[in-house]
C-alpha cells in the first residue's frame, strides 16, 4: 500500500468543499430557491470562475 500525500490532502479537500457545498444548498433552499436553480447558478459561476485559468495552465482545444 502506497500513501500519497498529496493525492490524500486533495481527497479531504474535495470532501469538505463538497460537505460545504451541500450544508449551503439545503440553507438556500430554506430561503425559498429551488435546488434546481441553485445547483444550475453554483455551476455556472464555477465554469465562469475556471475560464480564465484556461490561460495559465497551457490549455488547448483539441478533438
Amino acid at each position: 500500500m502506497h500513501l500519497n500525500p498529496i493525492g490524500d490532502i486533495l481527497s479531504v479537500g474535495a470532501a469538505m468543499v463538497w460537505s460545504f457545498y451541500a450544508v449551503l444548498s439545503k440553507k438556500m433552499g430554506a430561503f425559498g430557491y429551488s435546488v434546481i436553480q441553485t445547483t444550475r447558478r453554483t455551476f455556472f459561476y464555477g465554469i465562469l470562475f475556471m475560464i480564465p485559468a484556461l490561460y495559465f495552465f497551457d490549455f488547448k482545444w483539441d478533438l
